[in-house]
């Protein structure tokens, strides 16, 4: 783990959190800092991560660095304990932050910030830092090609770096903090725990449908709320496996044929359990608000924008949840889409680049040969879409392609909030057109504006799945 000290400053007292993580026996801390940085930084930092090794980047600006053909040079000077023990070359092209900022839409970034964004991801490839955790401005913003190569993150995002980590290792040791000269360690059961305590974290509301359920004997219905929780578990971890493998590469390179099969499977096995998680949770409703429903005419997934229109908008008419239903359930037919591609053929995934001059290339679906999806600019975003060409095609006309990490995480959040936010609909109030309706539908009476209150622990389970920032309009504090 890279630690950005310019940015970071001389407190480490107040990154507390990120520090315990950055102690931890599996993490090797490398700290960076700047020729003429405040020496007293460096050492503040040393002492709290008891490391004695330290990175100075030679690259101060533009103007003083050496130049090879069309790139900047600069040289990172490795120390431990005060002693010289190498001294690396790295270099970036100076001119992609030129082209970055000439496309970006955004805007607020000067070219310093980009050339420094670049050195340190220069830096980073070369010392072999998995993520470099920073507060510069230019973190996690899609108009900056260097966030392509090495995943700069904020220190309130390690922890869902590293929850990711331990899953993917089957690391269960969740929480290991060290005090003076002890250690407090928590372990979870499993690994499979580690997504149910996740998913419940995003899904109170669907949890409290299970909760009256139980309570009111019902246990068909608690069955199949159960069979909605265990798919969108699985669902979660497939979006774990599409990070793992296009984390294999770490900015070094196209995507290989195998990264590109990895990466293809696991997002295929989302789609599958997500539209599952729909089709199950539509039928659950239906039956609900009739008992005697055969389920053989209408729409029966949480999918279909035809279940909402016949049947939950004239039981809650003009129900200011409605609106969050209605917003998001493209998602979820965007999904089902998806999902019927593989049943007719396969996805058309491969490496195409993810900047209009070249740069890196990633791991996307191509839209062009998809019918059916209607995405505005709200989609676009989540999903992350842009136009693009594959690698070995570069004269071809640009297409519309999705980056696959970005729609994989995009589909399973949405998802989420969609199934949650019909849970609190049909939880809180009793449908208007339904006599014959199941007890369970209205059972918790409350206004939109009352909060389900997280605990400690549940916050902790979003914090360690990264649900709070999975999705960030870049350049804004959405």
């Amino acid at each position: 783990m890279g630690v950005d000290l310019r940015t970071l400053g001389a407190d480490p007292d107040s990154f507390i959190e990120a520090v315990q993580i950055l102690r931890r026996p599996e993490v090797t801390p490398l700290l960076l800092v700047h020729r003429g940085d405040d020496a007293d930084v460096a050492a503040r930092w040393m002492a709290a991560l008891e490391t004695d090794e330290l990175h100075t980047i030679g690259y101060t600006d533009r103007e003083s660095s050496g130049r090879i053909a069309d790139s900047l040079e600069f040289w990172v000077r490795t120390t431990k304990g005060g002693e010289a023990v190498a001294s690396r070359r790295c270099g970036f092209f100076d001119v992609y932050a030129l082209l970055d900022e000439n496309e970006s839409t955004v805007g607020g970034l000067t070219q310093d910030e980009r050339w420094r964004t670049a050195a340190l991801a220069s830096t980073a490839l070369r010392l072999g830092i998995d993520a470099l955790v920073s507060t510069a401005s230019t973190v996690g913003r899609s108009d900056v090609a260097d966030n392509d190569l090495v995943a700069m993150i904020r220190p309130e995002e390690l922890h869902a770096i590293f929850g990711h980590y331990l899953r993917m290792t089957g690391n269960l040791i969740v929480k290991h903090t060290r005090e003076g000269m002890g250690t407090e360690i928590e372990r979870a059961p499993s690994v499979a725990d580690l997504y149910h305590y996740g998913i419940d974290s995003y899904l109170p509301c669907l949890s409290l449908v299970q909760l009256t359920a139980r309570l009111q004997g019902d246990a068909a219905v608690v069955s199949e709320v159960h069979s909605v929780f265990t798919r969108l578990r699985r669902a979660a971890r497939a979006v774990d496996e599409v990070l793992a493998a296009l984390s294999r590469t770490n900015g070094q390179g196209a995507p290989t044929v195998d990264t590109v099969e990895h990466v293809s499977e696991a997002f295929d096995r989302e789609l599958l359990y997500l539209t599952a998680a729909f089709d199950t949770y539509g039928r659950l409703f239906r039956r609900l608000l009739d008992p005697g429903d055969n389920l053989r005419n209408g729409a029966r997934s949480l999918h279909s924008k035809k279940l909402i229109d016949d049947y939950i908008e004239p039981n809650y008419p003009d129900h200011p949840a409605l609106d969050a239903v209605r917003a998001l359930q493209p998602y979820a037919f965007t999904c089902a889409t998806l999902r019927n591609r593989i049943h007719e053929s396969v996805l058309p995934t491969g490496a195409y680049l993810t900047r209009s001059y070249g740069g890196a290339s990633t791991v996307a679906i191509d839209l062009s040969e998809i019918d059916k999806l209607e995405l505005d600019q709200d989609h676009v975003d989540r999903l992350g879409v842009w136009m693009s060409t594959p690698p070995n095609a570069l004269l071809a006309p640009s297409r519309p392609v999705s980056d696959m990490a970005t729609t994989a995480i995009g589909l399973l959040t949405a998802g989420l909030e969609y199934i949650d936010a019909f849970s609190r609909l049909i939880l809180c109030t009793p449908p208007a057109a339904a006599p014959r309706a199941n007890g369970l539908l209205g059972a918790a009476p409350a206004t939109p504006e009352e909060q389900i209150p997280r605990s400690p622990e549940e916050q902790f389970y979003r914090d360690f799945f990264g649900w709070d920032s999975a999705f960030r309009i870049s350049g804004t504090d959405e």
